[in-house]
């Protein structure tokens, strides 16, 4: 003797089941809750990232203008030694020019060796954005996209 299935039962089946889809759907909606939480974070790291660029930016511009500086200066320093040398220019004079001419020099060596360590920060943000949009699966281009 078989039991017949009731609507009853198959109906009280359908709940069961939509219940158990219902939970799954609020597992998954959970879920991608913690994927934009994390998205959020990566957007605000985007943001501080573009800040420190725009700060790298504005050094640029500082340091463009005080390389023209340094030029007109350099410029106005060759003039003047040309007047040294037609004057009969003294020791101290010539190490006088010597020393700020150093100065310079040793000026330039920092910012080159700050461009370098800034460069290496970049490429190291660089991977890290590249590991993020992996391990979040987003290709690079849609990255750069946004």
């Amino acid at each position: 003797m078989t039991k017949q299935t009731t609507n009853d039962d198959i109906m009280a089946m359908l709940s069961q089941f939509a219940e158990s889809v219902d939970k799954r759907f609020e597992s998954i909606d959970s879920r991608f809750e913690s994927i934009d939480s994390r998205f959020e974070s990566i957007d605000s790291r985007f943001e501080s990232i573009d800040s420190r660029f725009e700060s790298i930016d504005s050094r640029f511009d500082k340091q463009e203008r005080f390389n023209l500086q340094l030029m007109k200066l350099l410029g106005e320093h060759d003039k003047r030694l040309q007047t040294i040398e037609e004057t009969m220019a003294t020791k101290n004079d010539i190490n006088r020019l010597e020393g700020v001419i150093d100065g310079y020099a040793h000026k330039i060596d920092s910012y080159a060796t700050e461009m370098a360590a800034m460069q290496h920060k970049i490429n190291r943000l660089e991977r890290m954005i590249d590991y993020l949009a992996e391990q979040a699966g987003i290709s690079r281009q849609a990255l750069e996209s946004l």
